[in-house]
């Protein structure tokens, strides 16, 4: 049986306020993005239409966490950037670091099924 997946946390190794922002703009046109998670879900203009597409498909709330914003649980399960799923109350990690460096924007939400998939977890029908 499938433990059903209550919502993500799409947490971000970059901070929440408008200077951060304007230097994440500023990095992605210069191609220097250091945060891979920002770079799968955000261009240099806001949300990846790939993304929001990713959001709806998979039909769970989702939640953008930045390092500034952890709290809890999240702040201790693994390095940033990475994706969390909710299950049964607690967080746990769908894609780390490493996984979301080697992904392109088109493969997120193919990558979040798999590993949600692999755990034996699942997105609502």
């Amino acid at each position: 049986m499938r433990v059903p997946i209550q919502r993500l946390y799409v947490v971000y190794n970059a901070d929440s306020d408008w200077w951060s922002l304007l230097v994440d703009v500023a990095r992605k046109l210069a191609g220097k993005d250091e945060c891979p998670l920002c770079t799968l879900t955000h261009g240099a203009t806001g949300e990846r239409a790939v993304w929001k597409s990713c959001k709806q498909a998979l039909r769970v709330p989702v939640d953008a966490v930045h390092r500034d914003e952890l709290s809890g649980e999240l702040r201790q399960i693994a390095a940033l950037p990475y994706v969390a799923a909710l299950v049964d109350g607690k967080p746990r990690v769908l894609l780390d670091s490493t996984v979301i460096a080697a992904l392109r924007p088109e493969h997120l939400e193919q990558a979040l099924r798999n590993a949600a998939a692999e755990l034996g977890y699942t997105f609502p029908e």
